[in-house]
């Protein structure tokens, strides 16, 4: 169902009635990102906690909210990090031998008419031949790349380790991402920047999910370091304050 979410999710962004493609991409990517962080994050994490101590949470919102920051997100680091190594793993794998691009060409071959070159080398209801490999979908690809923000923000202070393996899974997304763009996909138009703005607010989203998570640890470990957090967040929340007024007013 997940696969679907994207082609649900653009009929959607159709329908708000962008005036160009690129707008639409990047209101595409934002909605995509917010499924990844709640959806694949915060729901698998906390979600079995949140049922089981309603009552809890009513009665007190705040420190049951930071009871299971503390301790539901902490003990899911290796669950995180298997995700992250399948995603990036099978995603990279799938993408070099083009295994989509195969599946629908066929079906292309199959079902979409064929009596004339121009129709063979053409698009038809989105299914394309090999020959024309279209663009990347950016969206549905940053997506993945925030929610791998996410996890490595806040487990690269609770699990140390998950900063190497974050090294090798981003090395090796810039490397095949990097040849499919010169060598496979057709070159895109500028989106103008569009994806930019949404890229950044939640960059800076992940890292106050980090930066409250640890301060939610610290405290319940009673460190005397946890008031040391509260400088972190307001310069988090000051810089992109920096960045509404004087980067995205242009």
């Amino acid at each position: 169902l997940t696969s679907l979410l994207p082609a649900i999710l653009g009929w959607f962004c159709t329908l708000e009635g962008h005036i160009g493609q690129g707008v639409l991409q990047a209101s595409l990517f934002s909605k995509l990102t917010l499924f990844m962080i709640v959806q694949t994050f915060f729901i698998s994490a906390i979600a079995g906690s949140i049922v089981s101590d309603m009552e809890a949470l009513l009665d007190d919102p705040v420190g049951k909210i930071q009871n299971i920051l503390a301790t539901k997100i902490p003990i899911q680091a290796v669950t995180f990090m298997s995700l992250v190594f399948v995603k990036a793993s099978v995603g990279l794998m799938t993408e070099l031998l083009r295994v989509w691009a195969i599946i629908f060409a066929v079906l292309h071959y199959l079902l979409a008419p064929n009596l004339t070159q121009e129709e063979k080398e053409s698009d038809w209801m989105g299914l394309m031949p090999l020959c024309n490999p279209g663009g990347l979908w950016f969206a549905w690809y940053f997506a993945d790349v925030v929610l791998m923000f996410v996890v490595l923000f806040v487990y690269s202070v609770l699990s140390p380790i998950s900063s190497v393996l974050m090294l090798a899974v981003f090395f090796l997304l810039q490397v095949v991402y990097r040849n499919q763009l010169i060598y496979v996909y057709d070159p895109s138009n500028d989106a103008g920047g569009k994806y930019w703005g949404h890229f950044v607010w939640y960059v800076i989203v992940s890292m106050l999910i980090a930066q409250f998570t640890t301060l939610a640890v610290l405290s319940l470990n009673q460190s005397k370091s946890a008031p040391l957090m509260a400088p972190l967040i307001i310069a988090s929340i000051l810089f992109w304050r920096y960045l509404n007024t004087q980067h995205f007013r242009v």
